[in-house]
């Protein structure tokens, strides 16, 4: 497989994404503690459940005991809270505070090579901040044969110069992602699905603003990404809007309009993620991910 020199590396981000619970219900006095708690309280069992599925070598426990943390402590739907997880917290509560876990776990590197084996899908997002967060397709066929009908890395390299590219259901045909969306089912009980973000170094702003109809669980493997995370909009201003897909297609979410309060959000949080660490936005509140970078 090709190496890459370094300013060709991207921010690379793992998205699961559960189905919403609104029924859980959480004190969210030291949120991020409780959380730590039940991580280090699941990681035996995760171990064990690694073990069992052969995924001890390829951070399948870590992943587990993560997703049986947030699970177990975590309110999910609107009445959850977004929260941020440092890799060195995460390390310390699954007993390897010398370990790597998430960070690197899945690279460009391995994206390069996931697209040589296999015929794989992805679209590229707009990075408007005043209009709707929609998609175009990275490459179309050149041909009917394999070789030709398939995405090439020159296709992903072209559409990174001008915005993200997702891999929506990545951990369906990445086989080193299958583990991981395992985890998140099996530790969950809820129906998962694993998407695959990737951005160019240096890019400004990676999607505008929008809601989610899911659960986001943010596992930063590769690089940095500065976030924003807002309050869902007060549906009564808006009754047309569905809360749940605001800022896609052509429904406009601006950022600015959630800087200055409008429809009642509020900033909830401003943070960059680092390799490794972990981020949890609840079904229906606004985020932003802008200026990726890799040092």
């Amino acid at each position: 497989m090709p190496q890459f020199p370094q300013k060709k590396v991207k921010s690379v981000v793992l998205l699961h994404s559960t189905s919403a619970d609104t029924n859980s219900l959480v004190n969210h006095h030291g949120l991020d503690d409780t959380i730590l708690t039940r991580i280090a309280d699941s990681i035996d069992a995760s171990k064990q459940w690694a073990e069992m599925f052969d995924l001890a070598d390829e951070s399948g426990a870590a992943f587990h005991a993560l997703f049986s943390g947030i699970r177990s402590s975590a309110a999910l739907g609107l009445k959850g809270k977004p929260f941020h997880l440092k890799s060195k917290d995460i390390l310390k509560a699954i007993g390897e505070p010398d370990g790597e876990a998430f960070d690197s776990f899945f690279t460009f590197n391995d994206l390069a090579k996931a697209l040589e084996d296999d015929f794989l899908d992805a679209d590229r997002g707009s990075t408007d901040n005043r209009q709707g967060w929609k998609v175009a397709s990275v490459s179309n066929p050149r041909g009917s044969s394999f070789e030709e009908a398939r995405m090439r890395l020159e296709d992903v390299n072209a559409a990174l110069e001008k915005g993200t590219v997702i891999f929506n259901t990545a951990g369906s045909h990445i086989p080193k992602l299958a583990g991981a969306t395992l985890a998140c089912c099996d530790a969950s009980a809820l129906p998962c699905a694993l998407n695959m973000y990737v951005t160019s170094a240096g890019k400004r702003t990676s999607a505008p603003p929008h809601t989610d109809r899911q659960d986001v669980i943010v596992v930063q493997t590769q690089g940095k990404k500065h976030w924003r995370v807002y309050s869902p909009p007060n549906p009564a201003a808006n009754p047309e809007k569905d809360i749940f897909a605001r800022g896609k297609g052509d429904d406009n979410l601006p950022l600015y309009s959630l800087e200055e309060g409008a429809d009642g959000s509020q900033k909830l949080l401003d943070v960059t993620l680092e390799a490794g660490d972990v981020l949890f936005i609840p079904a229906a509140f606004p985020r932003k991910f802008i200026l990726s970078f890799f040092l």
